[in-house]
């Protein structure tokens, strides 16, 4: 027997253990169910600023996964209702969203949602922060 074989079996049981103390931090996932508005404020390419209501509605919660919409106008006026889908980081501290257009990341302290929202799909603007607060 090879001084590589007779360390296998007791590599193998160390990087198990390692790896099954590095799953979930058992840090709690807020809950976001629920009807959280705000209001968006942005540049547009015409170097306006530009301002608009925005309602995101978290319909389901699954542990960290989250689903839902954003209801928002853009910047011509037309109303648009997305569906969005995303997830909690890990220790539950932050979250990452994406809809047709736009990458959503945040936090949430009680019934407050401080979200930047990344547009990438959609060239009349580009980022902006926001914060929501919970209906």
């Amino acid at each position: 027997m090879t001084l590589r074989s007779r360390f296998l079996p007791a590599a193998i049981l160390v990087v198990a253990l390692a790896a099954a103390g590095c799953g979930s931090s058992g840090a709690a996932i807020p809950n976001i169910t629920g009807t959280w508005s705000g209001t968006g404020t942005f540049g547009d390419v015409d170097g306006t600023v530009k301002s608009s209501p925005e309602t995101l509605t978290v319909t389901k919660q699954d542990g960290a996964l989250v689903w839902g919409t954003v209801e928002y106008s853009n910047p011509d006026g037309t109303a648009v209702k997305e569906a969005v889908i995303g997830t909690f980081t890990d220790d539950g501290q932050a979250f990452v969203m994406t809809e047709r257009t736009s990458l959503w990341q945040g936090t949430v302290s009680g019934s407050t949602m401080k979200v930047v929202v990344s547009w990438t799909g959609d060239p009349s603007h580009g980022a902006f922060e926001m914060t929501l607060t919970k209906k």
